[in-house]
């Protein structure tokens, strides 16, 4: 924040019911930000003053780690001088490198990762559409390499440097430039002569060699006069002066520069990006003389920073702000000083959240700055053993070689996985043991029509586990989200007899229920049949005397089954709009009618849709054989006689069959409950129909009649779990 110790009427901000109607609609400029200090016995004096005057009972001081070491500090000048006005702040900064096992992130870094990410993911289409250029990317984050981080795993680039991995395995910057080149040159090879490679700002910083030129450069700096005629650079150690001299003269001056008001280097206007560039240039020449190399190379340079700094927050950061504020106030109300607003509990819903306070002094520690030994808070590096980092560790060597671009998009405000907080998060968190213990086991297993993969929180259900192979986040109905750290087999006994074993289950510390998921049932071949009083998993649809799978029973508005039985919950557990799509949203307009009812608590009793058509397929696709029962397998425990199997329905010499099967006469009916409701005009797309679980009675056919259906007014009639509610836009 902008320190000041004068009076606020001539420099401050007064608040108004009238601007707290833009609550969440701006970057931080309604009281603005800065880099001012208050340390000398001048400043903490003029403030005492300015308190006093002003007759200060409270003051939040919102920041990073300067910052909230500045209200450690006043804090404790405040209560020496025995003024009333207490000290508490607020961790801000997109750098995320103010945290601890208390204060688990600082608000705008969830902010900035996705608008970085956005922009990331624009560069990544750019790359493959063009297919000639290798897009070097800084990502601001000072010395920290949080947003690098975060936003590999959020697009998945080629190339990702970690500078806190520089410095622990004491890498020069020409081992950083080969380990560039050699993927370049394996991506030659196969005729990608393009990539996206992300930087952190701090990396200079973090080249052990480079670490020690920068040591001596700030001694130097403070106490000597640097000229051209270059007498400063006796002062360095020979290793640092051959190091100065090697690097670009671009690179020279920007180290040279003025240092922050904090005595940090301003890595932000040295441009590592095009330094490494002309490296890269260098040795790939290098290699081409030498035949190691043919292919094609031309570099593009880019800075994301101050793009990402002021952008409206994501629904995560906004909370998050709300409950920051909430405890900061709440601890002024009861007398405490000296300690940063904390929120605990952040994977669960907003409702479950808790405020608090953690001491100032806790975070501290003592570093070297403007020559003096001072007390400051401790950055929070990257840790090397934490999930996040591991969790890319697994996956680099796959996204250098393939191109597995992910381009997320700008921010979303509404819809699945808005409220959703970033990978950095949710790994430290969800994986934490505390968390994981909260989960409760039991032997039932959900049928869930929502759920793309078979999923559980238990790993001691696992005949086999590996590491996950991917990024994927489930997101529960209650908005609670958790990673996918592992998957692999799992068997569940139907009866004493026989087992059933289930592949591919991801394996989601943290999550409280066991779901199978309906979509990879039916992708294995099998049909799930719902009835008014039970549920049947059929190895077909062919024959009347099917074998049933598993069965279930209805018990109130669930289908439910223990010990070998499983059962339906209707409130589905979803984790990306695409299992939205899988429920087949669509199916759920009458073509004729144009009636359309997707509420999550509609029941449907047949098998089909409104959509099927009677059409002519041809054998193969009916036939047992082709089927893929690699998801859903059954394993008997007793022998079983071939008879058993259901044969063919047509033998290989008929020429086509009509799909009767796939068509059903009932009509869709909605829970008796519902009954007296009356469904009015929703004015939304159909996208947003079936995400919110609402029901239309006429559909938008095209963008043009969805552009006319959003602008104008909004009447909605939602269901939620059987509650009515009624709200005008």
């Amino acid at each position: 924040m902008a320190y000041t110790t004068a009076v606020p009427n001539e420099f401050g901000y007064v608040i108004t019911m009238g601007s707290l109607a833009q609550l969440s609609m701006g970057g931080f400029d309604m009281i603005c930000s800065g880099r001012d200090k208050i340390e000398t016995p001048e400043q903490f004096k003029q403030a005492e003053e300015t308190a006093r005057k002003l007759d200060l009972d409270g003051l939040v001081v919102i920041g990073g780690d300067d910052s909230n070491t500045n209200a450690c500090l006043l804090a404790e000048n405040f209560r020496s001088k025995n003024l009333k006005t207490r000290v508490i702040g607020c961790p801000k900064t997109i750098d995320g490198d103010l945290k601890c096992k208390e204060v688990p992130t600082s608000f705008g870094f969830d902010t900035a990762c996705k608008i970085y990410a956005e922009m990331i993911g624009n560069v990544m289409i750019d790359a493959r559409s063009t297919g000639k250029y290798y897009h070097f990317v800084r990502l601001m984050g000072r010395a920290a390499s949080h947003i690098t981080l975060e936003c590999a795993l959020q697009t998945h680039p080629n190339i990702t440097v970690i500078g806190e991995e520089v410095a622990a395995k004491n890498l020069t910057l020409k081992n950083v430039t080969d380990y560039i080149v050699d993927v370049i040159c394996k991506r030659a090879e196969v005729n990608y002569n393009y990539g996206v490679i992300l930087i952190p700002e701090g990396l200079i910083d973090f080249i052990p060699e480079v670490q020690q030129l920068i040591a001596e450069l700030n001694e130097i700096l403070v106490h000597d006069i640097v000229d051209d005629d270059g007498l400063w650079k006796k002062k360095l150690t020979d290793q640092s002066l051959k190091l100065f001299d090697f690097l670009p003269q671009a690179i020279q001056e920007q180290l040279m520069l003025e240092r922050d008001p904090h005595g940090n280097v301003q890595v932000a206007k040295i441009e590592t990006e095009k330094m490494l560039i002309q490296m890269v240039e260098t040795e790939l020449e290098k290699r081409k003389q030498e035949g190691k190399y043919k292919g094609e190379f031309k570099g593009q340079s880019h800075f994301f920073g101050y793009e990402g700094r002021c952008g409206l927050p994501t629904n995560f950061d906004a909370m998050y702000c709300y409950a920051l504020g909430y405890g900061a106030g709440v601890l002024l109300h009861s007398g405490k000083t000296g300690l940063i607003s904390s929120v605990a509990n952040l994977s669960a819903p907003v409702e479950e959240w808790t405020v608090g306070g953690t001491a100032l002094t806790a975070l501290m520690d003592v570093e070297r700055r403007h020559g003096k030994f001072k007390p400051v808070i401790k950055k929070a590096m990257v840790e090397l053993e934490g999930a996040p980092f591991k969790k890319f560790a697994s996956l680099r060597d796959e996204w250098a070689l393939k191109n597995c671009y992910i381009s997320p998009g700008p921010i979303q405000f509404s819809g699945p996985g808005s409220d959703a907080a970033n990978h950095t998060l949710l790994l430290e968190l969800v994986l934490n043991e505390t968390h994981v213990n909260y989960a409760d086991f039991n032997d039932e297993w959900i049928i869930d029509s929502g759920c793309s993969h078979h999923v559980t929180g238990d790993d001691s259900v696992f005949l086999e586990l590996r590491q996950h192979d991917g990024e994927r986040v489930i997101v529960t109905a209650d908005n609670s989200t958790y990673p996918v750290m592992k998957e692999g087999v799992v068997k569940i006994g139907v009866d004493r007899d026989t087992d059933i074993k289930l592949n591919d289950v991801y394996h989601v510390p943290g999550l409280k229920k066991n779901l199978v998921s309906v979509s990879q049932i039916t992708n294995s071949g099998k049909y799930v049949l719902f009835g008014p009083n039970d549920v049947k998993v059929l190895d077909n649809m062919k024959n009347v005397d099917a074998n049933v799978v598993l069965s279930g029973k209805k018990k109130g508005s669930l289908f439910v089954m223990s010990a070998g039985e499983a059962y339906v919950k209707k409130t589905s557990q979803t984790d990306s709009a695409a299992i939205w799509h899988a429920r087949k949203g669509w199916k759920c307009m009458d073509p004729e009618t144009k009636k359309f009812i997707t509420s999550r608590e509609v029941v449907f009793y047949e098998v089909s849709s409104y959509a099927a058509q009677t059409s002519n397929v041809e054998n193969a696709a009916l036939d047992d054989n082709n089927q893929d029962d690699s998801l859903l397998i059954p394993e008997p425990n007793a022998s079983r006689s071939d008879e058993s199997v259901v044969s063919r329905m047509d033998s290989p010499n008929t020429g086509n069959v009509e799909q009767n099967t796939r068509r059903s006469s009932r009509e869709r009916k909605q829970p008796d409950y519902l009954k007296d409701y009356e469904v009015q005009l929703n004015h939304c797309t159909v996208t947003s129909c079936f995400f919110a679980g609402e029901s239309n009675e006429e559909e938008p056919t095209c963008y043009e009649d969805a552009k006319a259906f959003r602008h104008g007014g909004v009447k909605r009639v939602t269901y939620t779990y059987g509650v009515k509610s009624q709200d005008e836009e």
